[in-house]
């Protein structure tokens, strides 16, 4: 795992929380698994919103704006995420913090791309994953 997205903490995206613990209600959504993410969880959310934190921790808007497959090699599946955010959100590269009402809680690696327009910036997250053939 840690070869095909090094900036992810595998631990802290495998980390589940027991229902029945105190601790428990204090969070908002449920974890989303990044580990079998794929073109298809995120399809249905295009044109919704995912509330961001930013790296000073303000929360920051952002709406999925594309799906992006790229072609299967070999075992590898791989697809991106392009994201728009408001134009005087600039601080949203790096692991960023992700709530999404359907999806859920998740940590995902995002970098602006493209020259910043008058009316939005545009962040993209690359995701790879090994699939099995069958």
């Amino acid at each position: 795992m840690s070869a095909l997205w090094p900036w992810l903490d595998g631990a802290r995206l495998l980390a589940t929380v027991d229902p029945l613990s105190p601790s428990a209600s204090s969070i908002a959504s449920p974890q989303f698994d990044l580990l079998f993410a794929t073109a298809e969880a995120f399809r249905p959310h295009v044109d919704t919103a995912f509330l961001v934190r930013s790296g000073s921790g303000r929360p920051a808007t952002l709406r999925l704006a594309a799906v992006v497959e790229l072609p299967r090699m070999a075992n590898i599946e791989q697809f991106s995420l392009r994201f728009h955010a408001p134009a005087a959100t600039n601080e949203l590269s790096g692991t960023r913090s992700f709530d999404h009402p359907v999806l859920g809680h998740f940590d995902l690696f995002i970098v602006a791309v493209g020259a910043p327009a008058d009316d939005r910036v545009v962040y993209e997250a690359c995701l790879s994953r090994e699939v099995s053939h069958g």
